[in-house]
């Protein structure tokens, strides 16, 4: 009889200790049940060796995606048109490549969104984005009449957000993209050089483009393209129908571990982030020390009217099918959720 009711009395203690345990939430002993019971989910993402890529290359060296249980593949590819082809295919859940073909396929019915932001233009003493001329010219270009700036070639993509930004430079000018002549050097070092030796009288360049250019000489900053169009959200995280039709925690569990990055990349050139940086661009750790980096919201959101105004000038320019509201554009629902909002 003793020994049945010590038997009793220890699996009681047992228990009790264990509910205790559980309701005070000790992360040594309890993880989320998805952590210990379920295979990871695997998950293609869209990345360039770029700078604004920065909180997915942070999330996966620290191992914030593998604390959500997420298996994250990084996945290349040579033109930007095939991101997208694969996003609506399903073979990819989340894209960062924001194009007039997305725009496309959402004013077609397709089931794709912006989610959050991977950098936004801001006015600072540092940026990261803009218009260079030679150095011997910038004085002359800075105070040239509209008459003049006819006369000059810009080095832009018609197809790209930088062709955006001329388009509203221009216009405080009284001017149009149709007013000047444009040109596509595809590759910012060839743009930089055609800088330099006059083919180019302006040309776009972005960060670390900007600090070689000025180093070299071959350029030097005339207007950023924060002072242009302060705000505009210029990279963004875009997921496809394989995320946006889910019925589980997915899409927000990616955004936590994504917001987990980014307040890590917030806080600057640390020498963890340079490592990381350094390892997934390439890009020499002196030289990460020395270049402006993009801001990127903590709160990873965006104001969708900027992404609006510029589906409109797209719209415009032939380029897109139909101008889209903000709404149709920007999905906040698990960034709200990954915030706890």
């Amino acid at each position: 009889m003793a020994d049945r009711f010590s038997c009793f009395f220890h699996n009681f203690c047992l228990h009790t200790f264990t509910i205790l345990l559980s309701a005070l939430c000790i992360p040594a002993l309890f993880t989320p049940a998805f952590a210990g019971n379920a295979s990871p989910t695997h998950l293609r993402v869209t990345v360039l060796p770029y700078f604004s890529f920065a909180p997915f290359y942070i999330a996966e060296a620290e191992g914030y995606f593998a604390d959500e249980n997420l298996d994250v593949e990084f996945v290349r590819f040579q033109r930007n048109a095939d991101s997208l082809t694969s996003l609506l295919r399903g073979d990819l859940e989340v894209d960062t490549i924001f194009t007039a073909g997305l725009l496309n396929a959402i004013a077609r019915g397709e089931n794709i969104r912006v989610v959050a932001a991977r950098g936004t233009l801001t006015r600072n003493e540092c940026p990261v984005d803009g218009f260079l001329v030679r150095p011997d010219r910038k004085a002359e270009i800075a105070a040239m009449p509209a008459e003049d700036l006819r006369k000059l070639t810009f080095g832009v993509d018609r197809t790209w957000q930088d062709s955006y930004y001329l388009h509203l430079w221009l216009l405080k000018h009284g001017l149009s993209l149709d007013d000047v002549k444009t040109e596509l050097v595809p590759v910012p070092p060839a743009r930089a050089e055609a800088l330099r030796q006059g083919a180019l009288d302006v040309a776009f360049l972005s960060e670390p483009w900007i600090t070689r250019a000025r180093e070299s000489g071959a350029g030097e900053l005339l207007l950023p393209a924060a002072d242009i169009c302060p705000g505009y959200p210029f990279s963004v995280v875009i997921f496809g129908s394989a995320m946006l039709s889910r019925g589980d925690d997915v899409p927000v569990r990616f955004l936590r571990a994504y917001l987990r990055a980014v307040g890590r990349y917030g806080e600057g050139k640390t020498e963890r982030n340079i490592e990381i940086l350094s390892a997934a661009t390439k890009l020499e750790p002196e030289l990460l020390r020395r270049i402006c980096w993009p801001v990127i919201p903590n709160d990873g959101r965006i104001d969708p009217q900027g992404l609006a105004d510029y589906s409109a000038w797209a719209a415009k320019q032939g380029l897109a099918d139909r101008p889209l509201s903000a709404g149709e554009i920007w999905d906040p629902r698990f960034l709200d959720e990954a915030a706890g909002q």
